[in-house]
């Protein structure tokens, strides 16, 4: 009898922890990588130890990856290189928070290589559609942003993100223009955009230069 109640005893015991450890579940982000550099090579992807991401090549968004939250040291190789003997192209340290989405955008040229961590969000209105623009193009002028005839931002400028700007469900002529000039450097024709969406599209590649003015359009949910 005494050895049922102790076996008893243990069993509830130990459903006592089990449901602590339950409750208590590990907090997570979610990241992508963004390959926006125009002269790196494809490239792999190290958070501290654990290759994330491998063969990312230029004007490639990556799946979100779901990762725990805090502090990562996190290294860029050429794709194929041994992290434990190669040097690696770039060396960042990310603070991730939980619930967040990002997007690691890996920019500039080799011989100024930098990373830029944006946060992604979704639009809640449904009856709406969301889309923001975010400028990687290391010899673009800061540009004017037309949808049809409503300017949405001024001079977005390189490495800058626009907020979310939330619009009716329609199909737009996007254009980008420098200064006052009435004439678009890029346009962007026919975009759908749909209720309930966010949207983000990413200006890159080179105004002058090999590979040209390009855009990467994204739709911002995990």
């Amino acid at each position: 009898m005494k050895k049922t109640a102790l076996l008893l005893f243990a069993f509830i015991l130990g459903s006592c922890f089990l449901g602590d450890s339950l409750g208590k579940a590990a907090s997570t982000a979610n990241i992508r990588i963004f390959h926006a550099s125009t002269d790196a090579p494809n490239l792999d992807v190290y958070f501290d130890k654990e290759q994330m991401f491998s063969e990312v090549v230029f004007k490639e968004m990556s799946p979100y990856q779901t990762v725990s939250d805090g502090g990562y040291k996190m290294k860029l190789f050429p794709e194929g290189a041994d992290p434990a003997k190669d040097k690696p192209l770039l060396t960042k340290k990310l603070k991730l928070k939980a619930d967040r989405s990002y997007t690691m955008a890996v920019i500039g040229e080799q011989s100024r290589f930098d990373i830029l961590l944006i946060t992604d969000g979704e639009d809640s209105q449904t009856e709406r559609a969301g889309i923001r623009f975010i400028h990687l193009s290391p010899d673009l002028p800061a540009v004017d942003v037309f949808a049809d005839k409503e300017e949405l931002y001024s001079k977005l400028a390189y490495k800058k993100t626009g907020d979310y700007i939330k619009v009716e469900q329609k199909t737009v002529n996007i254009q980008f223009r420098e200064g006052n000039q009435s004439n678009a450097i890029y346009e962007i024709p026919n975009l759908e955009l749909l209720s309930g969406n966010s949207y983000t599209v990413f200006i890159l590649g080179l105004l002058s230069g090999e590979p040209g003015l390009d855009v990467v359009i994204t739709l911002d949910t995990k």
